[in-house]
């Protein structure tokens, strides 16, 4: 989260944007007092990710991330927790 996160602060630093970023794994925190709320995430982290491009590297499969058998690993997780995210997100703000 810290890498991915503090990258996305220093673009928005280098581009003199006034934009906050805050990184929490909290969905609570997140969305408190949010005007507008966008996501990045990586189910299981970089470890997942690792296992995503290396399990089909065993079977001389391509690993990459966003297509083929890790594309296919990474959807699978990360649609799975999204669909779950969206049917509580409903979080209302006072």
């Amino acid at each position: 989260m810290e890498i991915v996160g503090n990258l996305a602060k220093r673009m928005i630093a280098k581009a003199g944007l006034p934009i906050d970023v805050y990184l929490t794994l909290d969905r609570k925190e997140a969305l408190k007092n949010a005007d507008f709320v966008t996501t990045q995430f990586r189910v299981g982290l970089l470890k997942a990710r690792a296992k995503d491009e290396r399990i089909p590297l065993k079977y001389g499969v391509l690993g990459q991330e966003t297509n083929g058998p890790g594309g296919l690993f990474k959807g699978l997780q990360t649609n799975y927790v999204r669909m779950r995210g969206l049917l509580i997100l409903p979080i209302q703000q006072e």
